[in-house]
């Protein structure tokens, strides 16, 4: 006998396909709908495809490129449901391991992840706001952002050395860009160690944030 659960339209599966081994899970579930938004961080377009797409969670910095995954892991999607009247639901899967989610005509979505377990939460909306809402009741809510952050940033990789960082730093002061945060990417880093700095090509580091904080 098969063993089909159900919940409405928003998580359909069959468990006689499910696969639970140690470093191997893998669960299919039907969407109400292929207009889906999330499993996230990637770069590329809100609306993800179900063209077989196979979208990878697991964190790795690397330049941004499409169907690649980057610096955020979120097993997390937003589905818009078929009867026109802007209802949505959601389905997050708290798993920490690395995973695929391949996204397929039906409209339907396999999981796989090389470990843990299978936690579902399922989001009810009605509303895409709602979900929202829901889903970051679960995660938490994001965080008040700083008030310098709002504030003109400039960083860039390649700046190689602290003199040629305060250079650019001064030419744009000097051209009237209010800059209030100046960044180094992790070319200032010695051996790209965290909590260190380049000796030699960043020796003036500390001198340099120092007046930057005292202006």
């Amino acid at each position: 006998m098969q063993r089909q659960f159900f919940f409405h339209d928003e998580f359909k599966t069959d468990l006689s396909q499910l696969v639970f081994s140690d470093q191997f899970l893998h669960l299919s579930s039907r969407t109400a709908s292929p207009y889906l938004y999330g499993l996230g961080e990637q770069k590329e377009g809100l609306l993800r495809s179900f063209n077989w797409t196979r979208y990878t969670i697991f964190n790795q910095g690397d330049l941004p490129v499409p169907y690649r995954n980057l610096y955020g892991s979120h097993p997390f999607y937003l589905v818009l449901e078929n009867d026109y009247d802007g209802n949505a639901n959601g389905v997050f899967l708290l798993n920490s391991n690395a995973m695929d989610a391949v996204l397929q005509p039906a409209p339907a979505i396999n999981w796989r992840t090389i470990g843990g377990i299978l936690d579902f939460f399922i989001m009810l909306g009605p509303t895409p706001a709602d979900v929202v809402k829901q889903y970051t009741g679960i995660i938490g809510r994001p965080f008040m952002i700083p008030y310098w952050s709002l504030g003109f940033h400039l960083c860039r990789y390649g700046y190689n050395s602290s003199e040629k960082t305060n250079e650019t730093l001064q030419r744009n002061l000097d051209k009237g860009v209010p800059v209030d945060v100046q960044w180094n990417d992790i070319d200032f880093m010695n051996r790209r160690l965290t909590f260190t700095y380049d000796p030699i090509n960043f020796k003036g580091l500390p001198e340099f944030v120092k007046s930057l904080h005292e202006k």
